[in-house]
């Protein structure tokens, strides 16, 4: 299952016209490494030069903090457009894209 909504207070995009995102996750968990791979798949499926940064939360709690990570894995668009945070495990392509606005 996949929720997601719009960010009000997410780190701001770097100024280009290429989509910014940003994968939290917890530890390399096989939940973690999945979501991590369905993310990278969704961006050959949709022929883009997408390389998501990826945060393990254990390293790096202080990004996880900045953008108020509550759940794992998180996705996170950072932008062009509006910011959007997407928790799951992203099994499901399609509606991963629609929630990304990319449909």
């Amino acid at each position: 299952m996949i929720a997601s909504a719009p960010t009000r207070m997410a780190p701001r995009a770097p100024r280009t016209s290429r989509s910014c995102y940003r994968l939290f996750v917890t530890g390399s968990s096989s939940r973690a490494e999945r979501a991590e791979a369905n993310v990278r798949t969704l961006a050959v499926q949709l022929l883009c030069d997408v390389e998501p940064d990826v945060v393990d939360v254990l390293v790096r709690p202080d990004l996880a903090r900045e953008a108020s990570v509550v759940a794992t894995p998180l996705l996170l668009r950072i932008g062009p457009g509006p910011a959007r945070r997407i928790v799951g495990d992203f099994s499901d392509p399609q509606q991963l894209a629609m929630a990304l606005g990319a449909s």
